[in-house]
């Protein structure tokens, strides 16, 4: 019985095997943090991320593991180690909500709604 999948519509949590490394300095590459990674388990992706514009490391990679306990065990040994010199962070990697844009930021603006803001007559 495969009862796990019925809430189809609520949106997932992100993978507990998914991570999120940060602090990372520049000369750290993917092939670096899989390597450093893998000594903990077995890596599914490693990918450092790289600003769009000029193609040099922003500082943050994702590491995706086989298993959660493996991603467990890299969070515990890893986050606050230092890479290249430079302490690190690891953490679970958090859900990525850009859809829809942050709403209610501007509060400063008039509502665009269908009333309008001219009271003439």
């Amino acid at each position: 019985g495969g009862r796990g999948r019925s809430r189809s519509r609520s949106p997932s949590p992100p993978p507990k095997e998914k991570l999120h490394v940060g602090r990372l300095t520049r000369n750290v590459t993917d092939a670096h943090v899989r390597e450093i990674f893998e000594t903990f388990g077995r890596v599914r992706t490693a990918q450092v991320v790289l600003d769009q514009r000029n193609g040099v490391p922003r500082g943050y990679a994702f590491v995706e593991f086989e298993s959660e306990a493996e991603a467990g065990d890299a969070i515990d040994h890893l986050d606050g180690a230092q890479v290249d010199g430079q302490v690190i962070t690891v953490a679970h990697s958090q859900p990525v909500r850009r859809r829809n844009g942050p709403r209610g930021l501007r509060r400063g603006m008039a509502p665009r709604g269908p009333y309008g803001g001219g009271y003439g007559g």
